[in-house]
């Protein structure tokens, strides 16, 4: 069962305030490289997907579903619409696999 939104995201904001380990980035960025055409190096958690990266709706989808399966998470729905920096989806990942560990 996937864990409701307000405790994900709550449990995002605290993750922020940590670090998410060195697997989960740089499997996050290495995905979001693959799935853009661009340089690993090029991919900083401040990095914008948009902005930055140059992704449009379509792409930033790809990535989602893409890092889902890698993880073996699920995004909601609102989570995926205000995904906008590779540190958002980092930290979010990191919430999850917390809040399912516990």
């Amino acid at each position: 069962m996937a864990p409701k939104l307000h405790a994900v995201s709550w449990r995002l904001k605290e993750t922020k305030m940590s670090t998410a380990t060195p697997d989960i980035s740089n499997r996050v960025i290495s995905v979001i490289a693959e799935q853009l055409g661009v340089d690993a190096a090029s991919v900083a958690e401040s990095v914008d997907l948009v902005d930055d990266l140059g992704a449009d709706s379509l792409e930033v989808a790809q990535i989602v579903l893409e890092l889902e399966e890698q993880f073996g998470v699920q995004f909601p729905d609102k989570m995926t619409d205000s995904l906008r920096t590779v540190g958002d989806a980092i930290h979010f990942i990191a919430a999850l696999q917390r809040s399912t560990n516990k």
